[in-house]
């Protein structure tokens, strides 16, 4: 169906960005939270439900100073947000999993999955900008943070989280076209999780 297509997925804007190719659309922008600290996202892994063929969004390791490209800030509920803003051909789509690099001493990557094929689908229209809505992680991010649990000689990170699925289309867009303020200038419209 979308022969060609590679298998990383295209970041198409960053923040601060006044203009973009509207020839680019559709984008897909997933809005992640953590419950209680600010993890930067490695990555994000995609699957196409019609291909069964994954896409990997790779947003970087590192904050970059305190400026990724990415939106990131945070909710009155004091939740990290940060936004993975994807240029995907249209089609139904889930979110496999968030990849994290928590800050801190013997850390590395964290990688959370998303078991419940059906409440992270969503749909990406085509000739716009498609707020999908929020995944909200919580964990023990303190024990992330300091590198897992010893089992015998072996540091494991056998981390429990809880994702659940927010609709914060509106919200995200209006957020996202302040950050970036082409986006402000493309068509949009809500593609909630769930909603296929």
């Amino acid at each position: 169906m979308f022969a060609g297509w590679p298998s990383h997925v295209r970041i198409p804007v960053k923040v601060g960005q006044k203009e973009v190719d509207p020839r680019r659309l559709p984008f897909a922008c997933i809005t992640i939270g953590t419950a209680g600290v600010r993890v930067p996202i490695e990555k994000v892994v995609l699957e196409n439900v019609d291909t069964r063929k994954e896409l990997t969004g790779q947003l970087g390791k590192f904050f970059g100073a305190d400026h990724p490209d990415y939106p990131f800030g945070g909710d009155e509920k004091r939740r990290a947000l940060s936004m993975a803003i994807l240029e995907l051909p249209p089609g139904r789509y889930r979110l496999k999993l968030v990849e994290f690099t928590p800050e801190g001493v013997g850390t590395n990557t964290l990688t959370l999955t998303l078991a419940d094929e059906n409440t992270f689908r969503f749909t990406v229209k085509p000739g716009c900008v498609n707020y999908v809505g929020s995944v909200v992680f919580s964990a023990d991010w303190a024990l992330v943070t300091t590198g897992g649990v010893w089992s015998g000689s072996t540091l494991e990170k056998r981390i429990d989280s809880r994702a659940t699925v927010e609709h914060t289309g509106r919200r995200d867009q209006k957020w996202a076209a302040k950050l970036i303020p082409c986006l402000a200038t493309l068509p949009s419209q809500e593609s909630p999780f769930g909603a296929l």
